[in-house]
């Protein structure tokens, strides 16, 4: 890229006309520079003051062949500069198509191994000390704790309850003795009212 020499002031007019004869003059920005991609062709480069498209240059290609009476414009376009704002890169459906296709069986197969280690864990580690508690609480030293409970309760009361059933049984006794002694004196008085009747 180079400032235009004295000589190439024709050229820059005659890029610019044909510039103007395509796009609005509101769109063309200031001059650039010269570039000279072959010989014998000078790129004529102007700022763009299109909205939407910063980093991007008028590019008008003019032929200045020696001989010739008047430079002559071979062709005009807006190409992005380096900082310019463009769309990715192409891709070929069929390479997209492959590359989705190679992500799928690679997510597959990392499910697939994460299945096969979950299979793998053995029981033992199931029936861990950590796997027994939970929030601080050991099941197993609950459940020995509960059986405890048991034993005291059933070894201290069982005495206890058979005590109860023993004077439960007396007091029944007693019972039925006053209840036999009743009837024996009954079974008295009867006899002796049969006796003065009889007299």
């Amino acid at each position: 890229m180079r400032e235009p020499a004295e000589h190439e002031t024709t050229v820059v007019q005659a890029a610019r006309a044909a510039l103007l004869e395509t796009t609005p003059e509101d769109t063309v920005g200031e001059l650039i520079g010269l570039d000279e991609p072959a010989e014998g062709v000078v790129d004529v480069l102007f700022g763009t003051a299109m909205p939407g498209y910063p980093g991007w240059s008028w590019t008008v290609s003019v032929s200045v062949a020696d001989g010739a009476e008047s430079p002559s414009v071979l062709e005009l376009s807006l190409l992005p500069g380096d900082e310019a704002l463009v769309a990715p890169e192409w891709v070929p459906w069929s390479d997209r198509l492959a590359d989705y296709r190679a992500a799928q069986e690679a997510k597959d197969g990392a499910l697939e191994s994460v299945e096969g280690e979950d299979d793998e864990i053995a029981e033992e580690d199931l029936l861990d000390d950590d796997a027994d508690e939970l929030d601080g609480v050991d099941f197993e030293e609950a459940v020995l704790d509960d059986d405890d409970e048991d034993d005291d309760v059933s070894g201290g009361d069982a005495s206890d309850l058979d005590d109860d059933l023993d004077d439960d049984d007396l007091d029944d006794d007693d019972d039925d003795d006053e209840d036999e002694d009743d009837d024996l004196d009954l079974d008295e008085d009867d006899d002796r009212d049969g006796d003065s009747r009889d007299r």
